[in-house]
């Protein structure tokens, strides 16, 4: 009976033992998971702060080319334009049309 009893009680311990260290795992990785993967993305900055102020695009002769990053005439920007509708596979008369409006 005696035994019995000891083997009760060293039971009665154990699951305590083991319900306080699945309890104390749970908050700790609950804990370190929150500070991990829920912590705030930094904010993205915005596409357009990569583009020049508009005093660099304003140009006093001819017109801004993303592509060379300079003023350059209208011939130059227009023939650009003509190459980079063809790479896209767009119909270059598309931009002709909407060129002369």
């Amino acid at each position: 009976m005696f035994q019995t009893f000891t083997e009760m009680k060293l039971n009665a311990i154990g699951v305590v033992a083991v319900a306080l260290m699945c309890s104390s795992f749970t908050l700790t990785g609950s804990y370190f998971i929150e500070q991990i993967l829920l912590t705030p993305a930094p904010e993205p900055t915005p596409i357009l702060s990569a583009v020049p102020s508009t005093s660099v695009l304003e140009c006093s002769e001819g017109v801004y080319s993303p592509v060379q990053r300079a003023c350059v005439s209208q011939d130059i920007f227009d023939a650009e334009m003509k190459r980079l509708f063809s790479a896209l596979g767009i119909d270059t008369a598309i931009y002709e049309q909407s060129n002369t409006q």
